[in-house]
């Protein structure tokens, strides 16, 4: 809970306070008085308080004046004045809670993903000791990889995909002919660049299933089939990732709600901000990642990858007619 919005669940105690003694014709004039300053001190905290609703100062104000000038029917319109603020500050509270937690999530996403990237690096300085004593990977490192889900490719530390996991493959599949299948998931592409990515994934053995609006790969292709695909379509992965500093809650909500009102999106797999190629990228100056880092370099190290994975579909393509269907 933000400090204002505790300041006006207290502010709310103290009027319901008033409100019952009230009813109960317990309040004298000073006990009146008293009221009236504190709700001044509350008023003058939430007038400085940016993009505080004006319809709770203003039944804030009314209540006050109600106070000063109670009249014979003054209890009523006290009731009145106490339920209008009542409905417009819940409404702000709750309002600020989900913005709270909202700002809250993505904070974590990205304490997350930086815990994450020291436990890869930890991985790969325990998989370093190990070659330079031993000239191989332990038994004991190999039994930490599989428990964390990652490999060694290539002398790097790679964490495995969800659909390369033994044990989540339950999780990721449907069914449908009675057969198991993988969905596919797109990061952000253009429009040009999906219709290529989709035409190479079909000839890969990739579907289309127009109920669900999902591609898929049956799961009979095999584990191999299937992280080609996913890796052919993830080299085509056009966003371009922001970089966010360090910050506190504050900074840190302060920082996404920017971004959010700039254009930026969230990709919730990789727990990353990122924008496109039609983003105004004065505006993200400060988060873009370095020339080496930019997705234009991104593709071009995968450009080899590319071009082999395009010689194995031509080649399954091949193999494909040469096998006759089964009846």
């Amino acid at each position: 809970m933000s400090e204002t919005t505790k300041y006006l669940s207290d502010y709310l105690n103290e009027m319901n306070r008033y409100m019952a003694r009230l009813n109960r014709d317990e309040l004298s004039r000073k006990d009146r008085k008293l009221f009236w300053e504190l709700s001044g001190e509350y008023y003058d905290i939430f007038q400085q308080t940016e993009a505080f609703p004006e319809k709770i100062l203003q039944g804030m104000t009314e209540f006050s004046d109600n106070i000063t000038n109670l009249s014979g029917d003054g209890k009523d319109l006290a009731r009145v004045y106490q339920d209008k603020i009542v409905q417009h500050a819940n409404d702000y509270i709750n309002a600020s809670q989900r913005s709270e937690l909202q700002f809250g999530i993505f904070q974590k996403d990205a304490e997350i993903l930086n815990l994450q990237r020291e436990k890869i690096q930890m991985l790969q300085e325990l998989a370093d000791l190990d070659m330079k004593m031993y000239g191989k990977i332990t038994e004991q490192t190999q039994d930490i990889l599989d428990v964390q889900n990652c490999e060694i490719f290539n002398g790097r530390v790679r964490e495995l995909a969800l659909w390369e996991r033994n044990d989540a493959v339950s999780e990721m599949v449907s069914y449908q002919d009675e057969e198991q299948r993988v969905s596919l998931k797109f990061p952000y592409m253009t429009r040009n660049t999906f219709m290529t990515v989709k035409d190479g994934i079909k000839r890969m053995g990739a579907a289309f299933d127009p109920d669900r609006k999902e591609w898929y790969v049956k799961q009979s292709a095999g584990k191999e089939a299937i992280t080609n695909i996913q890796d052919y379509i993830n080299c085509h992965d056009e966003a371009i990732y922001l970089k966010l500093p360090p910050a506190g809650p504050k900074e840190f909500q302060g920082m996404i709600g920017q971004l959010k009102q700039d254009g930026a999106r969230y990709n919730s797999d990789k727990k990353l901000w990122y924008i496109t190629e039609k983003s105004d990228c004065s505006k993200f100056r400060q988060y873009l990642p370095a020339a080496k880092d930019s997705v234009h370099e991104k593709l071009n190290n995968y450009k080899s990858v590319t071009e082999k994975q395009h010689t194995n579909v031509q080649e399954m393509g091949s193999r494909r007619q040469e096998t006759p269907e089964r009846t």
